[in-house]
């Protein structure tokens, strides 16, 4: 709910963000494909939240009732169980808006008209206790040593008998008119923040209980929000996010398999892309360029270039005046490449030669050695300045 606080200033967090939308700006791109995966927009509060706000109403009405501010002595929730953690009509806005902005930054590089060869569409619409998705309401583990454990949430029992949240039940309590010795808790103090908050995500209302608070009562109660989601879903406790370990799993598998229907087994191409890629136990990556280019003669068949090279080692090219060593081999290449090509330099400080870039091509043309060249070169952001270069090639 912290995000809907942001709304009540000039400029807000979605306008900001909507303002980051741009278009692709490079004539020289072209996209492709989009995937995007969208979460439902505003929806109204769940069964608990609204029995909750129910409950507040109904006690302050019946006790209170001419005391109160003239909003909220003929005051009815606007919603009802029926309608719980359903999507409402500002969430359905929401969407659409976001649709639309998407149309915006792709302009007309996606086809306006629905196609169902060109769009892929699939939707869920689960049961909240979808073990998949739910999966820690079924984790013995979690149920046990945090859900219904009576100390999980400590931190957020002390924080609700402390003064900053002592002060916000007595700031409530003014602002309904109430005298100090009215029968009201924390969690009724919870539920006026619930309801504020909702008042401004699914209606735009401001003038009703959002009227009761000020920015330290907000932000008071924000922070117990963020205690709770703390122990309860976060890092408060490993089985929080352990418990997502099979999920997770499920999802890579998923990467996985992607990857090998993309390369129908191609172990070449699949070098191309992490894990393999990676340089080992380093999140940096050996694969550096990955090119096609046209081959003079013969242009219905292009040369590809692919180059690797750990990043350390790039460092080396740098040096000014360091002598490199060409090699080239035609016979020990994987088959569909012509040749294997080997960027070596004179390290000082060891002196002997080290293997810095492998370069795959699928011909042999002096083009296309110029080619590697040229992307070896922008690799060390032009940075090359070797003395020598020797070249041995098989014959």
């Amino acid at each position: 709910m912290t995000m809907y606080w942001d709304q009540r200033g000039a400029t807000s967090e979605l306008l900001l963000s909507n303002a980051r939308v741009t278009g692709v700006q490079a004539s020289d791109l072209e996209l492709l494909q989009i995937q995007q995966v969208s979460r439902h927009g505003s929806r109204f509060p769940t069964d608990n939240t609204m029995r909750e706000i129910a409950e507040l109403v109904y006690r302050l009405q019946a006790n209170y009732s001419s005391v109160l501010p003239q909003w909220l002595q003929e005051y009815s929730l606007p919603y009802n169980l029926t309608v719980a953690g359903v999507l409402s009509s500002t969430g359905v806005d929401e969407l659409a808006a976001y649709g639309k902005r998407t149309r915006t930054s792709v302009g007309s590089a996606i086809p306006t008209a629905y196609n169902e060869k060109q769009f892929v569409l699939a939707h869920t619409f689960k049961a909240r206790k979808d073990p998949f998705i739910r999966f820690y309401d079924i984790c013995d583990r979690y149920l046990s040593e945090v859900k219904h454990y009576p100390n999980a949430s400590a931190e957020l029992k002390a924080y609700g008998q402390s003064s900053q949240m002592n002060a916000s039940l007595a700031h409530l309590k003014t602002q309904l008119n109430l005298p100090d010795s009215a029968d009201l808790s924390v969690v009724d103090v919870r539920a006026a923040f619930a309801a504020c908050a909702f008042d401004i995500m699914v209606y735009g209302v401001t003038n009703q209980w959002c009227s009761l608070m000020d920015q330290t009562f907000l932000n008071r109660l924000d922070y117990a929000e963020d205690l709770e989601a703390f122990y309860e879903q976060g890092a408060g406790y490993k089985i929080n996010y352990e418990m997502a370990a099979v999920l997770l799993q499920q999802v890579i598998r998923r990467v996985h398999h992607a990857r090998r229907q993309h390369y129908s087994g191609n172990v070449h191409g699949s070098i191309e892309i992490p894990p393999l890629a990676l340089a080992l136990d380093e999140a940096v990556t050996f694969f550096q360029f990955h090119c096609i280019t046209p081959h003079r003669d013969d242009l219905t068949k292009p040369t590809l270039l692919l180059g690797w090279a750990h990043p350390a080692l790039v460092a080396l090219l740098r040096y000014h005046g360091t002598t490199l060593f060409v090699d080239g081999t035609f016979r020990c290449v994987p088959s569909g490449y012509a040749k294997c090509v080997v960027f070596m330099v004179h390290d000082r400080a060891s002196g002997v030669f080290v293997p810095v870039f492998y370069v795959l091509s699928t011909s042999r043309t002096a083009d296309s050695y110029w080619d590697m060249i040229h992307f070896i070169v922008q690799t060390t952001d032009q940075q090359i300045e070797p003395a020598e270069i020797v070249c041995d090639f098989e014959a």
